[in-house]
């Protein structure tokens, strides 16, 4: 019998039938579970019902396993996939606080295309950050509180129907409007005044061995099979005390299992013992662990990780290992090698706390495993952004490793060159380290392919050749040996370096052939690099902003923390304010400077999306805002702190003020533009009119085909000035107007419109766009779909990748409002055709 919560109930069942996703936040026994799945079960038949186990956090996609067979080196959008073809009805996903992180990855994903709903318990540890993610995800929040008193008596006579008026009274005072308690309360023949003295009148009534099973099913905290639990498991369902649901049994409520472990103390290690040999090897390590038998637990522990079908689950396994070494032992090996996994991860704080031990390595250690476990908290460092950790760091590691002729000195002495190349963006005063570190991994040979990726960096910062020869030959060796790691090395390095040195269009070729042959979940660090550089150049190239918010926006919300997450917040924030979405593009700039690292290049990416979003927006006070904030930085020559100083000499230049700063330093060829630009800006706020129109001009040429935001601006600039010379712009305005237009930038589009009305050309809606409101580009390929060209012969045919084809019938469908590219063609032919006769 389900009494009360009517509201509750129809606000879920209306929530599913709208396909918007909610979470039932409350205490232990409130009736989350309950609630959620009777709404479900009310809106249609075909439920789908997982639960998350507080005691295997650690396995991935356990939310999803009993309804999908997970391979080894499945991505999220795998498993969504496969989830959601599999779940035609209703999902409830019980206890999401103890879901694990790649079950929570599926969640984002299949949020806006299954009827879904969460629950979450609320207190426990991680539910907050759970719930938050939850919330970006779209999902909406009910929070349930007790029964009220009617409810909950209607609820406690229904259960207990024989007992008198009085102790029904009593069991509504006690129960406070629990469910739980009211149903499990005054179980006959003595009613008791506790759930836990309930629950343990029942264990007592049962037979010894079902009380056995009761006790490994609690210790278990999750379904487990007749195999695991003994054949008196059956005993447990007639009591009440567990459900059997698809050949498993599953503890009546979390809350009961909790209360078993607390009444069984130190005897729950002896349940967990008896358990060790019925599960798995990972299983049988967390479990041995917790009774304390260290050597047998790491023993398990390090088969389950030679037995790894994925590098995360050899991740948790080593987790498990390291945790129960020889009281005494560091453990050197296997610290480092999970340390650097979970750095690859983005698991970096917890990589910190074990390569350091938490800032105690004992002084036992040799000067070489110090070394080394501090080499690999200085990237746990870089991860977090923290910079100048990562360089003291650095240069401590190579003080303990110098002479020991090992591949960990040459990666340390190597990798320490990358605070020159990525900070300063200048590898000079690298050079001798960098060729020392190829030298030394020669000579030994070790980590050859990694020095080589150092020493490519350092010369193509330092404006010398040979840097593309030392990628590829970097490639050449990590690949030959199936060197992962290093072949993503070289791929990062060699897409940054082409993009700074001003070819965009090959770092974004390179950017999406990574992107298909590597996993988000096997090697996120460097997939989600790839991405966000990806997406920095998508913005850059002027792909459409609708395009880049479809790609990704959702890999943005569902991804994990990354060190190079501001290059996508970027293109994300700045394709809302481009679309004129202006509220949505405030708010997210706003947290993003808020949520950036302490690192003055991340902080300084910060403030140019809040400052290029704010002079889309026309909000001179948060430009004024964001100038400030880079200046305060001290790095004005940095690449995107010239981008936001640039954005505030345009506005100095429309209100007649003085330009914020002295002219900008091209640090590297990509934005050779920006000093062109400013001497530009300079000439118009002198009155030099046409000197600022031949500036502008030539700083919109060194950015074609490299920065097309920054050509535009200078091309709607080129023609300000002329204009305000007195002499006509007409004609570059409308070639502007129609460039913003087919880009999609509604916002620039703000400004050119003014302009043009001084000219007396107005407008009644932006031009640019074909009769079915399609971009120029979408058109042509649209056209080209329906003459039968696939879409690697469309790419081939007008020189774009056959990702950017893809894009952009994606976007004319979604404009022409179909789903489909043969829908779209017929729709375009019908609009263009007319109206018939």
């Amino acid at each position: 019998m389900f009494v009360g919560r009517t509201e509750e109930i129809e606000v879920l069942v209306r929530s599913l039938r709208e396909g918007r996703p909610m979470v039932v936040v409350g205490p232990p026994g409130i009736g989350k579970s309950t609630l959620a799945v009777t709404a479900a079960k009310r809106f249609g038949p075909d439920l789908v019902f997982a639960r998350g186990i507080a005691t295997l956090t650690s396995v991935p996609y356990l939310l999803f396993r009993n309804r999908v067979h997970i391979v080894g080196d499945d991505e999220p959008d795998d498993v969504a996939n496969r989830f959601s073809s599999l779940a035609p009805g209703p999902v409830v996903l019980d206890d999401l606080q103890w879901a694990d992180p790649a079950s929570l990855d599926v969640v984002d994903q299949i949020a806006s295309s299954t009827r879904l709903l969460a629950t979450v318990r609320a207190g426990t540890p991680g539910s907050e950050s759970v719930l938050g993610r939850l919330d970006q995800a779209g999902f909406v929040r009910i929070d349930l509180t007790g029964l009220s008193a009617d409810d909950a008596r209607a609820l406690a006579r229904s259960r207990h129907p024989t007992i008198d008026d009085e102790a029904l009274e009593a069991i509504v005072d006690a129960a406070e409007g629990s469910p739980l308690l009211l149903t499990e309360l005054g179980i006959e023949p003595v009613r008791s005044p506790t759930l836990t003295a309930a629950l343990l009148q029942r264990l007592d009534q049962l037979p010894p061995a079902a009380r056995e099973a009761m006790f490994r099913l609690s210790v278990l905290r999750r379904p487990a099979s007749i195999e695991e639990l003994g054949d008196a498991a059956n005993h447990l369902t007639r009591a009440g005390l567990a459900h059997h649901r698809e050949g498993r049994f599953e503890v009546h409520h979390g809350l009961l299992a909790e209360l078993v472990l607390d009444q069984l103390g130190v005897e729950a290690d002896q349940v967990r013992s008896r358990l060790a040999p019925l599960v798995t090897e990972f299983e049988a390590a967390l479990l041995l662990g917790a009774a304390g038998r260290r050597e047998d637990a790491r023993e398990r522990a390090l088969r389950a990780a030679e037995q790894a079908t994925s590098t995360r689950d050899r991740l948790e396994a080593l987790i498990v290992a390291v945790a129960n070494a020889p009281v005494g032992e560091v453990d050197v090996e296997l610290r480092v090698e999970a340390g650097q996994l979970l750095n690859d991860f983005g698991r970096s704080q917890e990589s910190l706390d074990l390569v350091t031990l938490e800032g105690q390595i004992p002084d036992s250690v040799t000067a070489a495993d110090r070394g080394r476990l501090i080499g690999v908290a200085a990237y746990a460092h870089w991860v977090l952004g923290d910079t100048r950790g990562f360089a003291e760091l650095m240069e401590e590691a190579l003080e303990h490793l110098r002479g020991s002729r090992t591949g960990d000195e040459v990666r340390v002495m190597a990798g320490s060159t990358m605070y020159a190349t990525w900070v300063d963006l200048d590898g000079r005063s690298a050079l001798d380290r960098a060729t020392e570190a190829v030298a030394l991994a020669d000579e030994i040979g070790q980590e050859r392919a990694f020095a080589r990726v150092r020493l490519a960096a350092v010369l193509s910062t330092s404006g010398l050749d040979g840097w593309v020869e030392l990628y590829q030959e970097a490639l050449d060796l990590a690949e030959a040996v199936g060197d992962v790691r290093n072949a993503n090395e070289a791929a990062n390095s060699l897409v940054l370096a082409q993009w700074t040195r001003g070819d965009a269009h090959e770092a974004r070729k390179v950017a999406a052939r990574q992107l298909e042959v590597l996993s988000p979940d096997d090697h996120p660090q460097h997939w989600y690099m790839h991405a966000a550089t990806a997406a920095a150049l998508d913005m850059l190239l002027g792909v459409d902003p609708e395009v880049i918010l479809e790609r990704w926006h959702p890999v943005l919300t569902a991804g994990p923390p990354f060190r190079t997450r501001p290059f996508m917040e970027a293109a994300v924030v700045i394709a809302l304010a481009d679309l004129g979405r202006d509220r949505e593009a405030e708010e997210v700039s706003r947290d993003i400077v808020r949520r950036a690292s302490k690192a003055d290049q991340w902080q300084a990416v910060a403030h140019w999306v809040l400052a290029e979003s704010a002079w889309l927006r026309l909000d001179l006070e948060a430009l004024v805002g964001a100038i400030e904030g880079v200046e305060r930085l001290g790095i004005g020559d940095y690449p995107p702190a010239v981008m936001a100083r640039l954005l505030g000499a345009h506005t100095a230049v429309e209100f007649g003020t003085a330009l914020p700063g002295n002219e900008p330093v091209a640090l590297t060829p990509a934005w050779a533009g920006a000093p062109v630009e400013w001497r530009a800006l300079v000439a118009e706020l002198d009155g030099r009119h046409l000197d600022a129109v031949a500036l502008f001009d030539q700083a919109a040429a060194l950015y074609v085909d490299h920065d097309e935001r920054a050509r535009l601006r200078c091309e709607w600039a080129a023609a300000r000035a002329l204009q305000r010379g007195g002499d006509d712009a007409v004609d570059r305005l409308v070639a502007v107007e129609a460039s913003a237009d087919q880009r999609g930038s509604k916002a620039l589009l703000r400004r050119i419109h003014p302009l043009l009305r001084r000219s007396g050309v107005a407008r009644s809606a932006p031009s640019g766009r074909t009769a079915a409101g399609l971009t120029a580009r979408e058109h042509e390929v649209l056209v080209l779909v329906g003459q039968g060209r696939t879409s690697p012969q469309i790419a081939a045919e007008l020189g774009i990748t056959r990702d950017t084809v893809n894009d952009l019938v994606r976007s004319a469908m979604r404009r022409l409002g179909v789903t489909t590219r043969t829908a779209a063609v017929a729709k375009l032919r019908e609009l263009e055709s007319g109206p018939r006769s």
